[in-house]
C-alpha cells in the first residue's frame, strides 16, 4: 500500500507473527499444540489480507472476476474448513463420554477419603496420592534428577487402591500400575493381582504390594474358599499386608484374583478377565 501508517501497521503484524513462529521453534523445548494459540490469530490475518489481494487482482480478468463474483473465496475457505473440523472432530461422537465414565466409576469405587492416583488430577473429586502432575516439564526434571520420582513408594504409604494408567508417564510408574491395579474401566485400575498356579492346579504364591483389604474372587464362582496364608478362607475380605502370600483353593472354579474388597462390595470386577 502506499499509505505509509497503513504498511507500517501491516508490517508489524507480519512480523510479530513471524517473530513468534520463529522464536517459539528456537527457544521453546517442548511443543505443544496450545503453545501455537497466540500465533494462529495473526498468521489467518496476514493470510486473509494475502487472499482478498489475490482475489482483487483477479477481478481485473473479466471472466475469473465473475466466477469469483459467484462463489466468493472467503466462502470457500470457509465450507472447507467446515469440513475439516468435521473430519477432525465428528460431533456425533460422543468423546466426552470416557471422562465422564472416569469420574463416575471413580465416585462409586472410592469414598471421599480414598487417595486416588492419576496423571495430573482428571479424577477431580478425589485426593492425589502424588502432588506434582505428570507432563512434559515433570518428566524431564525426574529425567535429570532434579525431581525425586516417589510415586510408587507415595502410592504405598497412602494405601492408595485406585488408579488410572495413561500412557504418557515414567516406565517404572507404568510398570508398577499395571502390574499390582487390575483394570474396571477403559482408564480405571483398582489394586489387585490375577492368580497364577504355582506347583499344582490348586496352589497360588501371589504377591501384594498396596496393603489394604482383599477378597478372592473367581471368574465363574459366586464365592472362593481354601487356605489364604495358612489359615480357613471363606470368601471373607482379609486384610494383606505387603509381600508374598500363598492361596490354596478348596473350591471349584478357576481364573481366581485377588481384588480390592471395597470394589467387590460394590459389585465392581476385573474387565478383559
Amino acid at each position: 500500500t502506499p499509505d505509509t501508517i497503513v504498511a507500517a501497521r501491516r508490517s508489524f503484524v507480519l512480523i510479530t507473527a513471524g517473530f513468534f513462529f520463529t522464536a517459539l521453534l528456537s527457544f521453546w523445548p517442548f511443543l505443544s499444540r496450545q503453545d501455537y494459540l497466540p500465533f494462529y490469530p495473526l498468521a489467518f490475518v496476514v493470510c486473509t489480507g494475502a487472499i482478498l489481494t489475490v482475489l482483487d487482482r483477479r477481478e481485473k480478468n473479466r471472466n475469473t472476476g465473475n466466477i469469483w463474483r459467484i462463489i466468493p473465496v472467503p466462502a470457500v475457505f470457509g465450507v472447507c474448513e467446515l469440513l475439516l473440523a468435521l473430519l477432525v472432530h465428528p460431533f456425533w461422537i460422543n468423546k466426552a463420554k470416557l471422562e465422564t465414565d472416569l469420574l463416575r466409576t471413580t465416585l462409586q469405587v472410592s469414598d471421599p477419603g480414598d487417595f486416588v492416583f492419576d496423571r495430573r488430577g482428571e479424577t477431580v473429586f478425589r485426593q492425589r496420592c502424588f502432588y506434582p502432575i505428570i507432563e512434559t516439564f515433570t518428566k524431564e526434571r525426574i529425567r535429570r534428577g532434579l525431581m525425586a520420582d516417589n510415586t510408587i513408594e507415595r502410592c504405598i504409604d497412602t494405601r492408595t487402591c485406585v488408579a488410572t494408567l495413561p500412557d504418557d508417564m515414567p516406565l517404572a510408574t507404568f510398570r508398577f500400575l499395571e502390574r499390582n491395579y487390575l483394570p474396571i474401566g477403559s482408564k480405571l485400575r483398582v489394586a489387585g493381582v490375577l492368580l497364577h498356579s504355582s506347583t499344582n492346579g490348586k496352589q497360588f504364591d501371589f504377591e501384594i504390594v498396596i496393603p489394604a483389604s482383599y477378597k478372592i474372587i473367581g471368574h465363574d464362582v459366586d464365592t472362593v474358599t481354601g487356605v489364604l496364608d495358612g489359615e480357613p478362607y471363606q470368601g471373607n475380605q482379609r486384610f494383606l499386608s505387603p509381600g508374598t502370600h500363598t492361596f490354596v483353593q478348596t473350591s471349584p472354579g478357576h481364573d481366581l484374583a485377588v481384588f480390592w474388597a471395597q470394589a467387590v462390595d460394590r459389585h465392581f470386577r476385573p474387565i478383559g478377565w
